[in-house]
Parts: structure tokens; C-alpha cells; sequence
């Protein structure tokens, strides 16, 4: 008879192995939205963080603090924050608020976010700018998220009245978009920038020209909850 086989604990395979396992896991959530009211913060923070009690998801993580802390900086790497668009656009308390409940060594982590178009406001002598909350929301991102990738603009209900703003102002409207622009190239990884339109929006071919010199991307697609 074969002696039986040595039992394999999961600690005793390789790191990279470990991590690659980390990896195919979470990729399976896609976007991971979050909402900012004190409730559905805490009720998303009992599921990742083990220090929460009475959450039963992500149950690898609980095995031990070690898997804890590789799995929690594999999960952050891996998905795509969307924060939710029915809170006010531009109000930095929500972004304030999930990244001082991570912390800043995760909020480093972080490469792929979906935040809401900066709200903007019509001056007196008709001009857009952008509203002081946005901007604050764009410096603050760049500050606790210095390892982005890539980050896109949801709420077509904002970035469309902007896009309507084009034709009857263009040089107001190429003003806020390079000031956006200039706000966030300044997170030096970030390569991929798109803003997200919705179904049947036709946009001019110098609009379009316009963002595709900012090195924008345009999606028109339909928004699915799982999408990357």
C-alpha cells in the first residue's frame, strides 16, 4: 500500500502561485459598486475586511492574517471601484469617505475607478467652470490614488450637458475638459482616460477630434453592472 500523500496547506505553495489564485477570484466581481451612506459602507467593509464581524463573503479571507493581507492587496488591484452616480457629482465626501475607510496604503492600490463627470456651472457671462466640489474630488483621486491605470467618467446626464455646451461654446467647453484633463494626467500611470456617453448620443467629428487629442476614449455602450 502507498504511503498517503502529504497534506498540502495552502501557505506551504509559492507566493506567486498564491497570488495568481488571489487574482482569478476577484477578477470574477468585475465592478464593484459602492454606495456612501454609513450603512452600505459598513455592511461593504464586513465583507472584505475580517475585522468587521458577521460577514459571510470572501470567505478566504478569513483563513488567516496573512492571506488576509495578500488577497486584500490583490483585491483592490483587481477590480474596478465604480462609485455609485445617485450621489451628488462632484461631492468629494464620498470618494473622502471610502478611501480614508481603506486607508492609504489601499487606496494606492487602486487602478481602475468610475467616478461621476465633474458638474460643472454656467458663470454670469455664460462661460462653464467647474464646480469647487469636482475639483476637489479630481485633486483628491490624485492624491490617494497614485497607482491608477485607468479611470472613466460615468453619469451621461453630466457629461452630456457638457457635450450640448459644445456647439454653442466650444472654447468654454475645451477650457473644462483641458482643466479636467490637467487635473488627473498629473497620476503618472494613468494611461487610459474615457468618458462614458450612453446609447444614441451623436457626437460632432471636431468633439470628437477634441477628446481623442486629450487622449480620451468614448464609450457608448450600454453600462452592465459586471463590466470592466
Amino acid at each position: 500500500m502507498a504511503p498517503p500523500l502529504p497534506r498540502a496547506h495552502f501557505l506551504g505553495v509559492p507566493l506567486e502561485i498564491r497570488v495568481k489564485i488571489y487574482e482569478h477570484f476577484f477578477a470574477l466581481l468585475g465592478s464593484y459598486w459602492i454606495y456612501f451612506s454609513d450603512e452600505e459602507m459598513d455592511r461593504w467593509a464586513r465583507k472584505i475586511f475580517p475585522t468587521y464581524p458577521g460577514s459571510h463573503l470572501f470567505a478566504l479571507l478569513y483563513t488567516n492574517q496573512q492571506i488576509n493581507m495578500e488577497a486584500i492587496a490583490v483585491f483592490f488591484r483587481i477590480i474596478t471601484l465604480h462609485v455609485s452616480p445617485e450621489f451628488v457629482p462632484g461631492n468629494p465626501s464620498s470618494l473622502v469617505a471610502f478611501t480614508d475607510r481603506i486607508g492609504c496604503h489601499n487606496a494606492a492600490l487602486l487602478c481602475r475607478v468610475d467616478i461621476s463627470f465633474p458638474a460643472t456651472v454656467k458663470r454670469p457671462d455664460g462661460d462653464l467652470e467647474l464646480e469647487a466640489p469636482s475639483v476637489q474630488t479630481l485633486c483628491h483621486l490624485k492624491a490617494r490614488c497614485p497607482g491608477l491605470t485607468r479611470l472613466r467618467f460615468w453619469n451621461c446626464i453630466y457629461s452630456r450637458k457638457v457635450f450640448d455646451q459644445y456647439q454653442r461654446n466650444p472654447s468654454s467647453v475645451s477650457a473644462v475638459l483641458a482643466e479636467i484633463n490637467g487635473l488627473v494626467r498629473g497620476i503618472a500611470p494613468l494611461r487610459n482616460i474615457i468618458v462614458y456617453t450612453g446609447e444614441n448620443v451623436v457626437l460632432s467629428p471636431e468633439f470628437k477630434e477634441f477628446l481623442h487629442n486629450l487622449g480620451w476614449e468614448i464609450d457608448a455602450k450600454k453600462y452592465r453592472y459586471s463590466e470592466n
